[in-house]
């Protein structure tokens, strides 16, 4: 048809088919092509309009973070060092939950967490136990995944449940299961793939985006969509390719021959990549147009242009939804911060907010190198 030769001769990056959201069938689905991603440049004041730094209490040193969760001016941290705690919005810590070890309330690794917001109850992972603790730092007890076959490697509170995930990339008897806050098994989801050997592990993507939790495996096309009511669905997909992490084994020395993607997340604008394939890259794709950004950045210098404040670059990690408006989360760490303060970059640079970069400035005074982490919290345009 007409408009089928008008789609192909526009090179957009999507395909348009039947539906993209989970919840609505009048939508479409988009299907992304890792070598056609453009190199329009994107800056953060294009997607942004406002940036937040929080210092993060150096009482406590911390290293790794496993996840984030912002809720009623709480900050929900799991790190390394420190396990699952709570800091207020400036940064000084409130409570731990739990410790590591192996008696009551304890957990070995607990690097997944997700929090029940009606009755406030926090749920750490630990393998094949989940713990459950009271925002209030009470531990009110385990749920056993031991009768389930498999390896779970992240779960999500939806609705009135908890969705337990299986990346063991392969092997899997489960991509999900659904179950009560007792334990008990309400839906699953049986890995359709037949068994292979990678030798290179699974990274796998979970997110939370309007009421719903959306899952991918590095191995697969497909991102796919939970909805509340527990049905499942395609959400978009990515176009074969070569260049796609194979369902083989890799040697390290191939790893750069092929596409690894690190990150997925969504808002209501955009689709958001961070991916690696000869250097690292995050792209920014519009929903609505199939128009794509791409952001190049080396280990030294991670992140998208930061004309907000002219500060260092910014990296989400994660997204969240407060009062309707919309937010990315990253770190940035305090020498990254204090080297661009420092340059004649960021002398010469026009600061959409000036305001804000004389705040920077300020903040820079008051850190060093080897302080924690700094939170950032950049809020999206509406």
């Amino acid at each position: 048809s007409a408009k089928n030769n008008s789609m192909k001769a526009s090179g957009l990056l999507f395909l348009f088919l039947l539906v993209m959201s989970c919840g609505s069938p009048d939508n479409e689905i988009i299907e992304v092509d890792f070598e056609r991603i453009s190199d329009n440049a994107i800056t953060l004041s294009a997607i942004a309009d406002d940036i937040t730094y929080v210092t993060l209490d150096n009482n406590y040193p911390m290293s790794i973070f496993y996840g984030v969760e912002l809720f009623n001016d709480t900050i929900y941290l799991n790190e390394r060092n420190n396990g699952m705690f709570a800091l207020d919005m400036s940064g000084k810590m409130i409570r731990r939950y739990g410790s590591r070890g192996r008696g009551p309330g304890e957990y070995v690794y607990g690097l997944r967490f997700t929090i029940d917001r009606d009755n406030r109850i926090l749920y750490l992972l630990d393998s094949k136990n989940i713990l459950k603790y009271s925002l209030d730092g009470a531990f009110l007890g385990n749920i056993s995944l031991e009768k389930y076959p498999g390896y779970f490697s992240d779960i999500k509170f939806q609705g009135s449940s908890i969705i337990a995930f299986d990346f063991n990339a392969g092997r899997a008897t489960y991509n999900w299961i659904v179950i009560d806050a007792e334990g008990n098994l309400i839906k699953e989801k049986y890995n359709s793939v037949p068994p292979f050997k990678s030798g290179w592990g699974s990274i796998n993507n979970i997110y939370e985006f309007e009421s719903s939790t959306f899952y991918h495996n590095v191995y697969n096309d497909t991102v796919f969509c939970i909805s509340p009511d527990l049905s499942y669905r395609t959400s978009f997909l990515f176009k074969p390719s070569e260049l796609r992490w194979p369902r083989h084994h890799v040697d390290l020395s191939e790893r750069f021959n092929y596409i690894l993607l690190n990150l997925v997340l969504e808002t209501r604008a955009f689709i958001v990549l961070q991916y690696y394939y000869k250097k690292s890259y995050m792209a920014f794709i519009e929903k609505g147009s199939g128009k794509s950004y791409k952001v190049t950045w080396e280990e030294e210098n991670r992140g998208i242009i930061n004309d907000l404040d002219g500060g260092a670059p910014f990296e989400p990690k994660q997204y969240f939804e407060e009062d309707r408006r919309e937010y990315l989360v990253g770190f940035t760490q305090p020498v990254d911060i204090l080297t661009r303060i420092s340059s004649g970059d960021f002398s010469n640079s026009a600061a959409k907010y000036p305001e804000k970069k004389e705040a920077l400035i300020k903040l820079a005074e008051e850190i060093k190198e080897t302080d924690n982490s700094i939170l950032t919290i950049v809020r999206l345009k509406k």
